[in-house]
């Protein structure tokens, strides 16, 4: 049987890892299965690959770590690949300098509906009458058609207003009437009576020193050397070399015919497949296969804005992890703190690095050069560097950022697959 991945990021190397464990403990069908994986890069990882700019400092393509949580299989993979990891305590804060009416940053505790009690005391009064509302009714008759509505249901309108809705258009580039509540899940925090009441109790100082633990991100991992591109390069060098074809990029497939077409050393080439894997965009996979007619799916694209900086670390700084922004005034919607990650600047001692990611519709006509400069600028207002300190500036945009969950994604995926 031969597999045809499309795509040597995790969810391929995953399978890759899979398949050779197999094969190690010597199952009969998995030594029988042959394995081609296509990956278009010169190197594995896809948008979880890790570059060194021309001043040496190393950059991942937006704020990736690494935690198992109930997937001890992906911690096994991972550790298998990189043996040197470090061990982090997430310590995140939310910017809401907005809500103060004050210069630079603001900073409230993460998640930042957990922080209401820390909120000016008019917004936090009717944050808390809207939230002890939604308590005292014993079934909502609300219908939730859309992210607005559950943030309505859950929080009420003031929340909405100074939380999710500035912060959702940073991070998806839509208003939240326009997304489906389905891909909630786990991703945003309730806040149930019992926790309100909890943190209505303690005093300013414990406020604002909290890291509500919400999440399976809490405590994470992160290589010691080389970024996040180390683990899926570590991986992919250490399974077959015969299963990459790096630098290759797939052409079309024929879905009916079980025939990848693809483009090699610049040679079109072809080979027939039993099974095809598809780890790349799913609207890229339709134009590849025609196998319906163009999907209505809608995505963004993040540009990331890497900046080395000549140590000292802006005191400020030194005790978190990454910082998020939901202020309008500043381009990035969050900052990662990187160089307290691991090794990834030419010399710890000399110099330390921050990592902006900043969204904009697919169709946004601002350039990657003018989102750099307003980067800058909006670190330098929020005083997380001087301009002075800077030495290196590097920056990519990413065409396929996010997929943004629209209503229509799921009725229009449960109809074409």
């Amino acid at each position: 049987m031969k597999i045809v991945c499309i795509g040597a990021a995790p969810t391929g190397l995953g399978a890759a890892f899979r398949l050779h464990e197999l094969q190690e403990s010597g199952d009969e069908k998995a030594l029988d299965t042959q394995l081609v994986l296509f990956e278009q890069e010169p190197y594995a990882g896809g948008l979880s690959c890790t570059v060194k700019d021309k001043n040496g400092f190393l950059w991942d393509m937006g704020g990736h770590i690494t935690f198992d949580h109930n997937y001890p299989y992906y911690g096994k993979a991972t550790k298998w690949a990189v043996e040197e990891w470090n061990q982090l305590t997430r310590n995140c804060m939310v910017d809401m300098n907005y809500l103060y009416k004050t210069d630079g940053l603001r900073l409230v505790p993460y998640p930042a509906q957990f922080a209401v009690p820390l909120f000016p005391a008019h917004i936090k009064e009717k944050c808390l009458m809207e939230l002890n509302e939604r308590y005292q009714q014993a079934q909502s008759t609300r219908s939730v058609h859309n992210f607005e509505d559950w943030v309505l249901e859950h929080f009420g309108p003031t929340i909405l207003d100074v939380f999710f809705r500035p912060y959702t258009k940073k991070v998806w580039t839509v208003d939240p009437v326009k997304m489906s509540p389905n891909w909630v899940g786990t991703r945003v925090a309730k806040l149930p009576k019992e926790k309100l009441e909890s943190l209505c109790a303690m005093n300013e100082k414990e406020l604002e020193t909290a890291d509500f633990g919400w999440g399976p991100n809490s405590f994470f991992t992160f290589p010691k050397y080389g970024g996040t591109g180390n683990v899926w390069e570590s991986m992919r060098k250490k399974l077959p070399t015969d299963w990459f074809k790096l630098g290759t990029k797939v052409l079309s497939v024929d879905h009916k015919n079980k025939t990848i077409r693809y483009l090699e050393e610049g040679q079109e080439k072809e080979m027939e497949y039993d099974a095809l894997i598809n780890t790349t965009p799913i609207d890229l996979l339709v134009e590849q296969t025609k196998i319906c007619p163009p999907l209505n799916l809608a995505h963004n694209k993040v540009v990331i804005v890497g900046v080395g900086m000549h140590a000292p670390m802006t005191p400020l700084l030194e005790q978190f992890t990454w910082l998020y922004f939901p202020d309008r005034n500043v381009p990035f919607f969050r900052v990662t703190i990187l160089s307290r990650y691991g090794e990834v600047t030419p010399d710890s001692s000399k110099y330390w690095s921050i990592m902006c990611e900043c969204a904009l519709q697919i169709d946004d006509p601002t350039t990657e050069e003018q989102v750099v400069e307003k980067t800058l600028n909006g670190l330098v207002v929020k005083g997380m560097i001087t301009r002075d300190k800077i030495a290196s500036v590097y920056s990519i945009t990413l065409p396929y950022g996010y997929p943004i969950p629209t209503p229509n994604v799921i009725p229009f995926m449960s109809h074409h697959f």
